[in-house]
């Protein structure tokens, strides 16, 4: 072998263990993500939620306690890991979220934007144009981030944020359903056979698997962020949806609604 080539050859091993041994990103862990601190980044001088949970080297993290507690602040080093290590210990005083009413050209109802108020600055997770009279969900709006984390299923417990009242909750419920659909249909309709069938689900507007850290993912849990949605159709169809959004790896900015309402024959066949 001549000189050259084997100086070529060389520098192309010392590339390849070169690149070999770098990361060109930082991986978030499940075990990380299992904190009541709150992950934001920084973006033109203010602070924002983190939705991703894989970061660029050099990019920066931060997170988030309440009562003035100091800012944790991380790197992603080349190496594929944050410097300092990021913490898994939960803050002495979290930051509650909020639902804060807000003006808006698109919404002819109440434009509610649900987030996390940190000092001065309100970080918007989502927000849904709803109306509180009739109990309607008509859009939400979110940004989605590509994720690599399997999400969490939030607790079974739904939101009120003041705007339904208990009995309004109620009417969620399997036997409520049935009994509305005994009452519309009488009693020898087969829509819902029992107060114990499957029936409507409370189909997420803003879906809870867009999200990989627990204490923003259970924050999709909002009847202003749900329509009644059959539950066949919101377990399948709206399901591969859900998942072809999410997994076009792109930050997207997605508008979720419901169009008419469904119809059914009644004991009349009207």
């Amino acid at each position: 072998m001549k000189m050259h080539e084997l100086r070529y050859l060389l520098i192309t091993l010392s590339l390849f263990l070169t690149v070999g041994n770098a990361k060109s990103y930082c991986q978030i862990t499940q075990a990380e993500t299992w904190t009541d601190r709150l992950f934001a980044h920084i973006v033109q001088n203010r602070y924002e939620l983190l939705l991703t949970d894989r970061l660029q080297p050099n990019q920066q993290i931060s997170l988030l306690c309440d009562g003035n507690a100091q800012v944790f602040t991380s790197t992603c080093q080349t190496s594929g890991q944050f410097s300092p290590a990021l913490p898994s210990t939960n803050c002495s005083k979290a930051i509650q979220p909020s639902v804060v009413p807000t003006v808006s050209s698109t919404c002819p109802h109440t434009m509610y934007s649900v987030g996390f108020q940190f000092g001065n600055a309100f970080m918007e997770l989502y927000r849904n144009c709803y109306d509180a009279t009739t109990m309607t969900a008509y859009f939400s709006i979110s940004l989605v981030y590509p994720t690599y984390l399997n999400s969490g299923r939030p607790p079974t417990a739904f939101d009120k944020d003041g705007i339904i009242s208990p009995a309004d909750e109620a009417t969620f419920q399997q036997r409520s359903v049935y009994n509305r659909f005994t009452y519309l249909f009488g009693s020898g309709q087969t829509y819902v056979p029992s107060s114990k069938s499957l029936s409507f689900d409370r189909g997420h507007l803003t879906p809870v698997a867009d999200y990989s850290f627990p204490k923003i993912l259970r924050q999709t849990n909002k009847y202003l962020n749900v329509v009644p949605q059959y539950y066949s159709i919101n377990r399948s169809n709206w399901k591969i949806v859900e998942n072809w959004v999410r997994g076009q790896k792109d930050v997207l900015k997605v508008c979720t609604g419901s169009l008419d309402v469904l119809q059914l024959l009644d004991r009349s066949s009207n």
